[in-house]
């Protein structure tokens, strides 16, 4: 089972204060892996693009180093605007990250698959299809030359 998913805002760095309210993300802490979602749909970036601020924010409230964990951006309808991802469906990518002079910077997105507990952890946030059922929308293993690096 995964554990209760807990909340926390987190400011983006590159933009102004005055459009940075209402960033929030869900995310849950198990062992060393640690999974966030966006929320809320409509605010001015997506968590890819402030997938470093939202590290540091979880960091800060857990009082924990990010050099410890594994970090996964789970998308989904909630929190991503995309075509592809309604409701029931999600994409979850194992971020990899640097550090130079104490800055956080996510270099690559590793697309995976999760486990049914992750998934049923996050699953308000997931929702189901038509069918009533859920799906990971990313690429099957091979292809478009990408293969699956994980499963969570």
């Amino acid at each position: 089972m995964f554990p209760t998913l807990r909340k926390v805002m987190y400011e983006v760095a590159s933009m102004p204060p005055m459009v940075n309210a209402n960033h929030e993300v869900v995310y849950g802490v198990d062992g060393r892996k640690i999974v966030f979602s966006g929320i809320r749909t409509g605010v001015r970036t997506s968590t890819i693009n402030a997938a470093e601020d939202i590290i540091r924010a979880i960091c800060r409230q857990e009082s924990i180093s990010h050099k410890q964990y594994l970090f996964f951006d789970l998308l989904t309808h909630t929190g991503y605007e995309s075509r592809e991802l309604k409701p029931g469906c999600y994409k979850i990518a194992q971020l990899r990250i640097t550090c130079n002079s104490g800055n956080v910077s996510v270099e690559q997105w590793m697309w995976g698959r999760c486990s049914p507990a992750v998934e049923n952890a996050f699953d308000r946030f997931i929702g189901k299809t038509e069918s009533g059922s859920k799906k990971n929308v990313m690429h099957t293993p091979g292809e478009d030359g990408i293969e699956m690096r994980f499963l969570l």
